[in-house]
């Protein structure tokens, strides 16, 4: 997995800025970054706090070093005519291009540092920019979850507004069904739903009927939105990955699978506390193994 990414050396050195060695060691915390951006962290895990202030300086001093202007703009060249790319064939090609780009400005980025201040070493700088980039990551994610949040209590306002949606429907005349198509794909939902939430082996009925009650409370749970959130994310990225790319990808949604499990774990618990979590888990697996044969039957012409 590259340790440098068009993303990362982007943020990094749009956050950088230019810094004089004596200002190194009396400056201000940074602050945080505009735009969604990584700060240049306070402090790395097995980097020493001279070495850190000293990179900061030297990528701020060559951030318009021309060779790595150039290895800019033409990663961001190459990211534009991967969104289009057509066919495998080009998408191979285009995959290669980026790759050797990556490599140029990684290259650049040290060569350049390295000549601003000899006494910075590869590994110094590669655990840096790795840090730097896993704190956008992490930011990324938070932001992920805030909308997640939002868009929970929306659709909470939502429910709770129901009630008079029901009203307005009840006092509507037969003859106003909705389209047939519309019904037909709110049955076709329901039906799913309901074979999701069949009864399990080994889980009684009362038990069943517990988990049913509870189901809706926890799609609107804030974690559990945020998760389903976080995986949308990652299949979209998915789409537009190279083979290379998904493999690096595996972990992040197993990682992120994870944590949809724990969030479906815990809001069960406490939307329907007398359940335990062995029964919790095992209609979860039940549903999860239920999910996974629909996925793989042949769609309906």
């Amino acid at each position: 997995m590259r340790p440098l990414t068009l993303l990362l050396l982007g943020t990094l050195m749009l956050s950088v800025p230019t810094l004089s060695a004596a200002d190194a060691n009396d400056s201000p915390a940074p602050k945080k970054a505009r735009g969604g951006k990584a700060p240049f962290p306070d402090s790395v895990a097995g980097v020493e706090a001279a070495d850190l202030a000293k990179l900061k300086v030297a990528l701020g001093a060559t951030y318009m070093d021309e060779t790595i202007v150039a290895a800019r703009k033409r990663l961001a060249t190459l990211n534009d005519r991967r969104k289009f790319a057509k066919g495998s064939n080009e998408q191979k090609d285009l995959k290669e291009d980026f790759d050797k780009a990556v490599d140029d400005l990684r290259n650049a980025t040290l060569a350049a540092v390295q000549k601003q201040d000899p006494s910075l070493t590869k590994e110094t700088v590669m655990t840096v920019l790795n840090a730097i980039e896993e704190e956008r990551r992490q930011a990324g994610q938070a932001a992920a979850q805030k909308a997640a949040q939002k868009m929970a209590e929306e659709r909470k306002a939502a429910e709770d507004a129901k009630p008079q949606t029901e009203i307005a429907k009840a006092d509507t005349p037969k003859g106003d069904a909705k389209p047939e198509g519309k019904k037909d794909k709110a049955g076709a939902n329901a039906n799913q739903a309901k074979a999701m939430l069949a009864d399990v082996d080994g889980v009684s009925k009362e038990d069943m009927a517990k988990f049913r009650a509870a189901a809706a409370k926890v799609r609107q749970d804030p974690a559990v939105v945020a998760a389903r959130a976080a995986i949308s994310e990652l299949k979209k990225r998915n789409e537009y990955a190279s083979a290379d790319e998904k493999k690096g990808m595996r972990n992040e949604f197993e990682a992120t699978l994870g944590d949809l499990r724990k969030a479906n774990i815990a809001a069960f618990t406490q939307h329907a506390p007398t359940l335990s979590k062995d029964t919790i888990e095992t209609i979860l697996d039940a549903i999860e193994a239920r999910l996974k044969a629909s996925a793989q039957k042949p769609a309906k012409k």
